[in-house]
């Protein structure tokens, strides 16, 4: 029950911690014909219409690791489970951060808030989350496993597929991990 949607419960929730669990529980999922919902941290799944039907929910909450860390690169790469609060806490004693501000910040995910190009007022200073996207790992329904772009700024030639999935909200594919640029923490900030 604590996983419907709108009222819709699921028949069953899985909690994978790896890249393979999750490939493998959509591959299942596809030759089953089951209705799959990814899940992060729950704080946008009201969005949309309520779902007809949902046999599985796919939860990243035991995808909870920073993979990469580079100051000096200025870049992070984590599982998608990793919320907004845990990715700020590892980067501010190097005083950077993920310039991201949507809303509920303990609970939303890394992945749910590509999946749903998630933000506040501060996009009108460093834009959306699709501009601050390096490159993820995405797994699609079928279990493949697809990589785009990479951990440094300049990264894509031709068609920037990291984009296509941020505001997708997963139905193209799961979002499994992601790699953003940070910036320095502001000496102060107001809105």
């Amino acid at each position: 029950e604590g996983y419907a949607i709108d009222g819709v419960a699921p028949a069953a929730v899985a909690l994978p911690d790896s890249v393979e669990q999750v490939s493998r529980l959509l591959a299942l999922a596809n030759s089953q014909g089951w209705a799959v919902v990814p899940w992060g941290g729950g704080s946008a799944m009201s969005t949309g219409n309520p779902p007809r039907r949902l046999d599985l929910v796919i939860s990243t909450q035991h995808m909870w690791q920073v993979l990469d860390y580079s100051p000096d690169d200025m870049t992070i790469t984590a599982q998608a489970g990793v919320t907004l609060l845990q990715a700020q806490t590892a980067m501010a004693g190097r005083g950077q951060m993920l310039p991201l501000d949507p809303a509920q910040p303990e609970c939303a995910t890394l992945g749910g808030i590509l999946a749903t190009n998630a933000s506040g007022p501060l996009r009108y200073q460093v834009r959306m989350p699709r501009d601050l996207a390096l490159g993820m790992l995405v797994v699609y329904p079928d279990g493949t496993v697809a990589k785009s772009g990479g951990r440094v700024v300049k990264n894509v030639a031709g068609y920037d597929l990291t984009r296509l999935h941020i505001g997708a909200f997963g139905t193209l594919g799961m979002i499994v991990e992601a790699t953003f640029k940070v910036t320095p923490i502001p000496q102060t900030q107001m809105t």
